[in-house]
């Protein structure tokens, strides 16, 4: 004869599978707590970003309210005044306990004499895809970007920075199409470049930033957007024809044209203006907070910290 279970044990039998469900969703929602946030998906809601390049003081930068800051990934630019691992993963928390994003500036489209990966004899004799010193920046020579050799360079450069632990990379210099115009498939060759940088970045580490600086015109084209998280834009109120001077309208509405473009697909803007009078300051945050981009103001040799520019 079978004899029906008693109320004590269907008691019982429900009162483990409670606390089995219990401790189920206990280890999922700490799983999930424990989880790093996304830093390609944090990039979406920064609201202050800083930018130096020269003189960078790493206890002023971890003291700094800024959710993103660019910095050089060297003291210096040679690869012995580069920041080590530990440094780099000392400026990931803000002061209010907060993540913050660490990002490394990155030319791509000129050679820097000072750099690491600069040979001796590129004086004398220099590769072929080495062109022309650039007379506002010495010691920075305009490149051949697409040549599979100096791409090549990139790339072992590229792999210094992901090593020393930064978030992403703020690819400078990206508009140096713009000097080979006879090319007419220039553009697309810089957009194949930026993805091939993307593409190599992101198999070491899926999450990695890649950010671009100017070239707001191939915000046009869907391939460039699919590659990049983020555009930096210098100048886009003040500074084309001289510090601190007005851009003409014609000049920020091209800029402003491409720049939403960008944004309407989901691509984060940072704005930096080169302004020291605070009139000019508020303003150029005023307007650009208008916009729904992130600013920031610092002097043009990006020699002192950056500062909120209200």
């Amino acid at each position: 004869m079978t004899t029906a279970p008693s109320l004590w044990s269907s008691n019982r039998r429900s009162h483990r599978l409670f606390t089995v469900l219990a401790c189920v969703f206990l280890l999922s929602t700490a799983t999930k707590a424990a989880e790093p946030t996304s830093a390609r998906k944090a990039l979406q809601d920064i609201s202050t970003w800083g930018y130096q390049l020269q003189g960078a003081s790493l206890n002023g930068i971890a003291a700094s309210p800024y959710q993103l800051v660019v910095i050089d990934h060297s003291r210096d630019g040679s690869s012995a005044g580069a920041y080590s691992r530990e440094s780099i993963a000392g400026l990931k928390k803000m002061p209010d306990g907060r993540r913050r994003l660490v990002v490394s500036y990155f030319s791509i489209g000129e050679a820097e004499d000072y750099r690491g990966y600069w040979q001796p004899e590129w004086f004398n004799t220099p590769p072929q895809w080495l062109e022309e010193e650039n007379p506002n920046w010495p010691g920075n020579y305009v490149v051949k970007f697409w040549d599979p050799q100096w791409q090549d360079v990139m790339i072992a450069q590229l792999d210094r920075i992901i090593a020393a632990g930064f978030d992403g990379v703020y690819l400078d210099r990206v508009d140096i199409f713009q000097e080979f115009t006879s090319d007419p498939d220039i553009e697309q060759k810089m957009i194949e470049f930026v993805q091939r940088l993307s593409d190599h970045a992101r198999e070491k580490n899926p999450d990695f930033i890649v950010i671009g600086q100017n070239a707001e015109g191939l915000l046009r084209d869907a391939n460039y957007i699919s590659v990049i998280d983020g555009v930096g834009k210098e100048d886009l109120l003040f500074g084309v024809h001289g510090d601190e001077i007005r851009n003409s309208d014609e000049e920020i509405y091209w800029s402003s044209k491409y720049l939403r473009m960008g944004a309407d697909a989901g691509v984060p803007i940072f704005i930096i203006e080169y302004l020291n009078d605070p009139d000019l300051k508020a303003q150029a945050a005023k307007e650009i907070s208008k916009l729904g981009y992130v600013v920031t103001c610092a002097d043009r040799a990006l020699e002192l910290p950056s500062t909120d520019c209200r």
